[in-house]
């Protein structure tokens, strides 16, 4: 039966507007947070260096969530999930887990961060045991992208660790 005009019409006009809808907001986040949220165990600001979907610097698959580090001396790295933000936004976050890898002999902390804003959350967890409790598949995933990012072997699992742990990382 062959399509007739308006219903073509109306087909491209149904996937346009679906087009649209999933299109992200580029709206730039600043959010700031007070030193007294840091004290508290509250909140940390962490800017944006890789969004989700970005490319890898290792000419791996596209990073899994938003990626950046922690602005104390020490940059620790976090990794934030929530939807895919623009490159150098400013989010406040909790920290949930830590992802403790090790390569040449050198340990590297991985900071998982859930926003405090609720409304960018893809996840409800706001503690360690939540986290390996209801996401279980999304801790494997991010852990094997960062056991293979590098290569094979390049990179090894040392442990993980809870959000008290992310917080001495980020206080030190």
């Amino acid at each position: 039966m062959p399509i007739k005009s308006t219903q073509y019409l109306i087909f491209l006009w149904m996937i346009a507007l679906f087009s649209l809808s999933c299109q992200q907001e580029n709206k730039s986040i600043k959010h700031t947070v007070a030193a007294e949220d840091v004290k508290n165990e509250k909140a940390f600001l962490t800017t944006i260096q890789q969004p989700a979907g970005a490319s890898s610097v290792h000419s791996f698959l596209p990073y899994p969530a938003n990626y950046g580090r922690t602005q104390n001396p020490s940059g620790v790295e976090v990794v934030i999930l929530a939807p895919r933000l623009s490159l150098e936004d400013q989010i406040a976050v909790q920290p949930i887990a830590t992802l403790v890898l090790s390569e040449q002999g050198t340990t590297r902390p991985i900071i998982l961060a859930t926003p405090i804003d609720t409304s960018l959350r893809l996840i409800q967890s706001t503690n360690y045991q939540q986290f390996l409790v209801q996401h279980t598949g999304m801790r494997q995933i991010l852990q094997d992208w960062f056991l293979y990012e590098k290569g094979l072997g390049k990179v090894e699992l040392v442990d993980w660790r809870d959000e008290r742990y992310a917080w001495k990382l980020i206080k030190n």
